[in-house]
């Protein structure tokens, strides 16, 4: 009877991921290997499992669902080997990993490896083979993972892009400078309407808004202006939580809204300016004009 085999497929992040034609995450590379090594070696697969974007390094065995499963099957006496690409793909802990294929073992489970073939037990000089095997993929991990964070420092000290949603703010310009895939990185630039909206949000000190009104605008503030604006902050601030605590049912633009809604109106009565020069002042653009001009007729 041939020894019945169960696949275990990993990559780390989901960029690794291929998608098959009825559109499901796949691992083609591995799923592919290990089959053909299956058919050399005259056994058949009973079971496969994938795990797409688990880090080996990051997630503790005993939170990855799927090695889970294998290892209920495995007690279960569902299968005689556990196969994987390369061993790594168990895990890249130190403190763990080597103990996890020492477990199948115990189960009376062959461990394999299509590039490394079977890790054995028989001898002191396999457990620490098995051990520096491991070690040496934590290591890897680790500075992997110092690589990647200078990297995406360095990344940001130079202004550019690290992907995501752009941060309030700020713009995405084309840097003129290619990455490895040759594709050209952006870069993030002051966005001057948003900036000037921040400078005078709740998040601004009382006092930096006083001089921003004073230096930049040349409004001279009169006592009444002054308490004015202490109101403005506090009710802005105010607004700015109560659109926090919204957030999770209308968004973050509501209650950026519903505060720049107030900094303008405020503005209107302590400074005496009409609504243009205040949304000029606050430099909104002219399309996010109208809306504004609604929302201030509404209260």
């Amino acid at each position: 009877m041939a020894e019945r085999v169960q696949c275990l497929y990993r990559v780390s992040t989901t960029k690794q991921v291929d998608h098959d034609v009825d559109n499901n995450a796949d691992i083609p590379m591995q799923r592919k290997a290990c089959r053909e090594f299956v058919d050399r070696m005259g056994w058949t697969i009973v079971g496969e499992e994938q795990e797409t974007g688990v880090s080996g390094y990051k997630v503790s065995a005993d939170d990855r669902d799927k090695l889970q499963l294998i290892k209920k099957r495995a007690e279960q006496g569902k299968f005689d080997i556990l196969l994987v690409f390369m061993f790594d793909r168990l895990g890249r802990k130190s403190d763990e990993t080597p103990f996890v294929v020492e477990w199948f073992v115990r189960k009376g489970i062959r461990v394999w490896s299509v590039q490394e073939g079977e890790q054995r037990f028989e001898s002191h000089t396999d457990r620490l083979t098995n051990y520096i095997r491991f070690w040496q993929a934590d290591g890897e991990s680790q500075k992997t993972s110092i690589r990647t964070k200078t990297a995406l420092g360095q990344m940001v000290e130079e202004g550019r892009f690290r992907g995501g949603k752009t941060p309030y703010g700020y713009r995405l310009e084309k840097s003129g400078i290619l990455n490895k895939r040759k594709h050209e990185v952006n870069k993030l630039v002051i966005d001057d309407a948003e900036a000037e909206v921040i400078r005078l949000s709740s998040e601004t000190a009382e006092t930096e808004k006083k001089r921003i009104l004073r230096d930049d605008y040349a409004i001279p503030l009169t006592k009444r202006m002054e308490r004015s604006l202490t109101e403005m902050c506090n009710l802005s601030q105010g607004v700015e939580e109560k659109g926090i605590a919204k957030g999770l049912a209308r968004g973050r633009a509501e209650g950026r809204a519903e505060a720049t809604v107030t900094l303008i109106r405020n503005l209107m009565d302590s400074a005496s300016i009409s609504i243009e020069k205040a949304m000029s002042m606050l430099k909104i653009s002219e399309e996010d004009r109208e809306k504004y001009i609604e929302l201030l007729e509404k209260q």
